[in-house]
Parts: C-alpha cells; structure tokens; sequence
C-alpha cells in the first residue's frame, strides 16, 4: 500500500468531506422547505385577499343591481300600459317612466314584447354619439342578472325583468 493511497483513504480527509457534504445537504433540504413555505404563505394570503376583492365587488353590484329592481318596479305601471297598447303616446310615456333608469354610455334599456319583439330602445339606436358602448342584446335575456361578460374592453351585465299583466306577478307576462 502506497503513501499516497493511505492518505486519500485516511478519516482525517474523508470525516471532513462527509461533514461537509451532508451539512450542504441539510442546508438545501432546510432552504428548500423555507421556500416552499414562503409560497405556500404567499399564495394563502393572495388567495385571501382575492376574496376580500371579489366580495367587495359583489357588494357594489348587489347595491346596483337592488336600485336598479326597484327602479324597474317603480316604472313596471307604465311599461304595463305600453305592453297592453305600444301606440305612440303609450310609447312617450314609457320612455318618460325610463327616464330615472339614466340610459346612456353604461346603460341600455330595451323593452320587448312576450313574443320576443323589440318594442322600445333606450337611447334610441340613431342617436350615434349617445349610444351605449355596449351593443344591445339581439335576443330577449333570461329574468335576472347574467354572467360578466366583455364587449371590446368593456365588461358589463344584462338585468332582465319581466313584466306581468297584473301587479302581484301571478298574471301572464307581457314583455
């Protein structure tokens, strides 16, 4: 046996090594589970923190949406009157009933009819500058609040009512 061979065999440089080794090892294991609990932390608190937002958010469009049904119950007499009979002075006096729904750029107001026919727009659709951003729904919406959805870089919702021949909603639906 060499000098040499002796040596590189020897505890005195191999206990060294094999400390050494195995502290990096511990000290990628320890920064490792550090790491995966700072992530773990991180996307509890983004997690929380969403919901906080998405709550918030749905309490705005919960108040909206409230004011917005009770303005729509407050004008469902006059709308009832133009569904029964949409002649022209019907007609006025819907669109003046409207007027507290604000149509404008962030709200379109359209009345069809039970049969699906779109009886009254608000704004008017010629009216090109005063427009919604929005395009109106081609279709008559299902009662109720819609899903989000997006048109262009607009996010916006449908609320869609029904109107009953009656007052208490048990009559058949005109529009």
């Amino acid at each position: 046996m060499s000098l040499n061979g002796a040596r590189s065999r020897s505890l005195r440089w191999r206990l060294p090594a094999f400390a050494c080794g195995l502290s990096l090892l511990v000290l990628f294991v320890v920064l490792f589970l550090a790491y995966r609990e700072v992530e773990a932390t991180l996307e509890q608190a983004g997690g929380d923190r969403a919901r906080h937002a998405a709550g918030e958010v749905a309490g705005i469009f919960a108040r909206t949406t409230q004011q917005t049904v009770q303005q729509l119950q407050a004008v469902a007499p006059a709308l009832r009157t133009f569904l029964r009979d949409p002649r022209d002075a019907n007609r006025a006096s819907a669109g003046t009933a409207l007027a507290p729904l604000a149509p404008g750029a962030n709200r379109h107001v359209t009345i069809w009819d039970a049969s699906g026919a779109r009886l009254l727009d608000r704004p008017e659709p010629a009216a090109a500058g005063a427009g919604p951003a929005v395009a109106p729904p081609a279709h008559v919406p299902l009662p109720g609040l819609s899903p989000l959805q997006m048109s262009g870089d607009q996010t916006f919702a449908d609320l869609a009512a029904t109107v009953h021949d009656g007052p208490d909603g048990g009559e058949a639906v005109l529009g």
